[in-house]
């Protein structure tokens, strides 16, 4: 599968700290998989895969802006999204490593954890700001109906909103 946004992109968008190439790419496919196609449709998502390269598809990857009404709108692009969905699900994860004892906690004597109150928050406010982009991205899918014919709109009148984080405990 093709990885919509490389570790260098990531880290001019929204710096992560993750020194592990193998677990950033899981990271980012995992994202795409789960929450970026589920977003786009199935068939916009994996006509975007296939035609990477298509104008089309790189104006909503990188960005663009369009004039309706008068006005001009603009959206950041789907890497800005990656980059903060991956950012708000590694920052969930970065204090976890799985053994093979089971799952333990990374400690280090120059280093204090913090809470997990603030991790919740920190991963929140990462998912909305990646929520609110998305919410444009659509807006200009639908500006642009006819160039993005295979986004299937479940519900035209939802909009994506930030999941409740309920808990996030340490061992």
């Amino acid at each position: 599968m093709i990885q919509l946004i490389t570790y260098s992109e990531q880290q001019a968008i929204k710096s992560i700290a993750i020194d592990d190439t193998a677990k950033y790419n899981e990271l980012v496919l995992e994202v795409q998989e789960f929450e970026l196609k589920k977003a786009l449709s199935e068939p916009l998502y994996n006509d975007m895969l296939d035609n990477i390269d298509n104008d089309k598809y790189q104006k909503l990857l990188n960005g663009d802006s369009w004039i309706s009404e008068g006005n001009k709108y603009t959206h950041k692009g789907l890497k800005f999204i990656l980059a903060y969905l991956v950012y708000s699900r590694w920052i969930r994860r970065a204090h976890v490593i799985d053994s093979y004892t089971g799952l333990v906690q990374q400690r280090s004597d120059y280093a204090e954890h913090i809470s997990e109150g603030t991790i919740k928050q920190l991963s929140s406010d990462a998912y909305e700001v990646a929520i609110n982009a998305l919410n444009e991205t659509i807006a200009y899918i639908k500006f642009y109906q006819n160039l993005y014919d295979k986004y299937i709109c479940v519900n035209s009148e939802s909009k994506y909103r930030n999941p409740r984080i309920w808990n996030i405990r340490r061992y």
